[in-house]
């Protein structure tokens, strides 16, 4: 019998998937010129208790923290099933968060474990902070790995052992964390926005907006645990709304469309920089040899839009969000070029200016937001004047810019100066041709990571 945790839960979703489809591959990474890594509905759970098992091992107590500084792998996938098999809220970093402030955020958080790159570790400083932290690494080793001693106990090994005895369900409450997302700010450390698991309720409902089908194979070049991706891509897989994600281990843009023909991709996330990078490539015949239908996209340059789908044969789909519960999107062929749309029914959005009054049509103001019928709730890890700051009179006040035109479409101008999120760094640009997941922890407010700038109405 299903109860109201089964379908907000990730680790409940796998397990009741698994029961029905265990076989069915879900999520795929491309290596280049390594093999394919193929993860099924029964990979996540079995391995996904197994990495449970290790974590209950260490005497974690549900709400206990577990970062996760490391690149797109199965093994990432593996542990978010167990954090949260656990109620262990997660804690995505970028893999090169600075030394001082990972320690910061391992401290600050309480942090019980934390699941990390060899790679990263072979950089002395970080394999230092984390040492100092006394949090316990639990390491992924480097695909095609040779044979050595490791810098901590290797995760593959741990999953290539027998199953574990099931760890059990520890979530009994939706309200309880499920991810810690770092915010910048001008002050030393980042906030961190506490989403809880009954968040999951709402953010299924994106694929529909988004005019997925079931048959979609969906490909997103950013980390897994990116805002952008998980939304996008990685959640809509694990819950069947889609038919399986393609994941990079490593990404660039010469060879979007060599992925997306070798893996059958019909749907691709766009994100920051990244068309105009891949608009700027040399014509060739893969242009159109593709099976991408739709570009699901986040700050597509007005001047290009159009162009860019003619070029490559696709629709693209503009949308905006924020993990706060911020959420509108311009369906393909729908709304104007160069907006991001309109929110669903039951959000309300308003364009205003600092007083608070709404501003006319074609004017810029700061997008708020609230649910339709209720008070915007925002809850920041250990921080309730923060939290209560957030919200002005029931209205999340976002610090973004935008325009609305005279038929309510939004159109995105740039983030307030005067805001703590205002200073977004590289975080947030398209940094297409690195691709190695630095973008997982980065600015996690936003899902969709608009580039400032990125639109000028």
């Amino acid at each position: 019998m299903e109860t109201t945790l089964d379908p907000a839960v990730l680790s409940r979703i796998v397990r009741r998937r698994a029961g029905r489809e265990p076989d069915r591959v879900v999520v795929v990474f491309e290596n280049g010129s390594r093999p394919v890594e193929r993860v099924t509905v029964s990979d996540l759970a079995v391995h996904g208790n197994q990495v449970a098992a290790v974590l209950a091992g260490l005497g974690l107590a549900p709400g206990t923290p577990i970062a996760l500084l490391a690149g797109n792998s199965p093994e990432l996938l593996y542990t978010m099933v167990a954090a949260s098999q656990l109620a262990l809220p997660a804690l995505p970093l970028a893999p090169r968060t600075r030394p001082d402030a990972l320690a910061g955020l391992l401290a600050r958080t309480g942090c019980g474990a934390i699941l990390v790159d060899e790679q990263i570790l072979t950089d002395l400083d970080v394999a230092a902070a984390i040492a100092r932290s006394g949090v316990q690494p639990i390491v992924v080793g480097a695909p095609g790995r040779p044979e050595g001693p490791s810098l901590g106990p290797l995760l593959g090994e741990i999953l290539a052992g027998a199953e574990a005895p099931d760890a059990g369900e520890a979530v009994t409450d939706l309200a309880e964390p499920w991810l810690l997302l770092p915010i910048p700010a001008p002050a030393p450390d980042p906030r961190l926005l506490q989403v809880g698991h009954d968040r999951e309720l709402l953010l299924r409902q994106i694929p529909a907006h988004f005019g997925y089908r079931p048959d979609d194979v969906a490909y997103n070049g950013l980390a897994a645990l990116h805002p952008n991706a998980l939304l996008a891509t990685v959640l809509p897989a694990l819950r069947g709304q889609i038919d399986r994600a393609v994941l990079s281990r490593q990404f660039s843009t010469a060879r979007l469309w060599d992925i997306c023909i070798a893996h059958g991709v019909t749907t691709v996330s766009s994100h920051g920089e990244l068309a105009s990078a891949v608009y700027n490539e040399p014509s060739t015949d893969r242009d159109n040899a593709h099976r991408v239908r739709l570009v699901v996209s986040v700050g597509m340059p007005r001047e290009i839009w159009r162009a860019f789908e003619q070029r490559f044969g696709v629709r693209v789909l503009e949308w905006y969000g924020t993990f706060e519960g911020g959420f509108a999107c311009n369906p393909a062929g729908v709304g104007p070029v160069g907006s991001f749309g309109k929110p669903p029914v039951d959000l309300v959005m308003d364009v205003v200016d600092a007083d608070g009054e709404a501003v006319p049509a074609g004017s810029i103001g700061e997008l708020i937001l609230r649910p339709a019928g209720s008070p915007a709730v925002v809850t920041y890890h250990r921080d309730p004047e923060a939290s209560a700051r957030a919200v002005e009179d029931g209205w999340l006040r976002t610090g973004d810019l935008v325009t609305r035109d005279a038929n309510g479409w939004l159109y995105f101008v740039a983030h307030k100066v005067d805001t703590p999120d205002a200073d977004r760094g590289d975080a947030d640009r398209g940094d297409a041709d690195r691709g190695d997941g630095d973008r997982a922890g980065a600015d996690s407010r936003h899902l969709s990571a608009v580039p400032s700038g990125a639109r000028n109405p």
